[in-house]
């Protein structure tokens, strides 16, 4: 990739339309991408490949650890996957970009940050829900999550994960979201161990 330097060697990736051009000159297919390394650190990079000189063109990767607005802040820890979210198909409206990571280590949980217009917000721990009538958050633990995947419909942002070999998801416009069982909840019947996840 030209304008990359060597990081190390890459744990997990992520890949998603780019919102923002990288050049006015550049003709070729643009796209967003996210990678966590084996040291456990999260990087950026935007860029692409032209059809017509098959040559291209990559910004140098930058850290997501910047604070708010240039970035979301310290990472929740040692990351061991991503998905990165952003634009829609037809009928989604919602223009954000979204980071889902999961984080490795003894409590193995799914965080997401939001890149809006007013720029990124803080990391949020997609198990901790708001319920009405409790005056902090709960922690509802399904279990340790090694993979994240997610996407945008009409409804809103869906992130779904694998812990202990089950998929559990979660939809974010939800009043209160947590994850469930998708063998339970919505198949209806168990299939077996899962050991990866992909959603879109």
């Amino acid at each position: 990739m030209t304008g990359a330097k060597e990081l190390g060697p890459v744990q997990s990736v992520a890949l998603a339309p780019a919102i923002l051009p990288i050049d006015t000159n550049f003709t070729g297919s643009r796209a967003s991408l996210a990678a966590s390394f084996t040291d456990g650190a999260l990087f950026s990079t935007m860029g692409g490949v032209s059809p017509a000189t098959n040559t291209g063109a990559w910004e140098p990767f930058r850290a997501y650890d910047q604070a708010p607005p240039y970035g979301p802040g310290a990472r929740p820890g040692r990351i061991a996957d991503v998905a990165l979210v952003t634009v829609g198909g037809g009928g989604i409206t919602d223009p954000n970009t979204y980071v889902c990571v999961t984080r490795s280590g003894p409590d193995p949980d799914i965080f997401c940050a939001t890149d809006s217009s007013a720029g990124w917000g803080l990391w949020e721990n997609l198990e901790h829900a708001t319920i009405p009538g409790f005056p902090f958050p709960i922690d509802f633990e399904p279990g340790h999550f090694d993979q994240v995947s997610a996407a945008k419909t009409t409804e809103g942002l869906h992130v779904v994960g694998v812990a202990s070999g089950q998929i559990f998801h979660q939809l974010r416009s939800d009043t209160s979201p947590i994850f469930r069982d998708v063998e339970l909840v919505g198949a209806g019947q168990e299939v077996g161990y899962f050991v990866a996840v992909a959603c879109g």
